[in-house]
């Protein structure tokens, strides 16, 4: 695997961290405002994880399903 994916991967679980350190902090003024963020800090990362591999996926080659990670 190249290590340009593993850093991108690290990068995008930093980021779940982050806001999720945020959702924590907002848990003391509304539990509900905590909870939302808490569900950003799971989607946001995996879907620009999605998007991202898509469209290098789509730039490679245009076989975006096809994404070859032994190259």
């Amino acid at each position: 695997m190249k290590l340009w994916v593993g850093i991108f991967i690290t990068s995008m679980m930093m980021l779940g961290l982050g806001i999720g350190y945020i959702a924590n902090k907002l848990y003391d003024r509304s539990v509900r405002l905590g909870f939302i963020t808490t569900l950003l800090a799971l989607i946001i990362p995996v879907l620009l994880f999605m998007i991202i591999i898509y469209v290098y996926g789509i730039y490679q080659g245009g076989y975006s399903i096809r994404f070859r990670w032994n190259e």
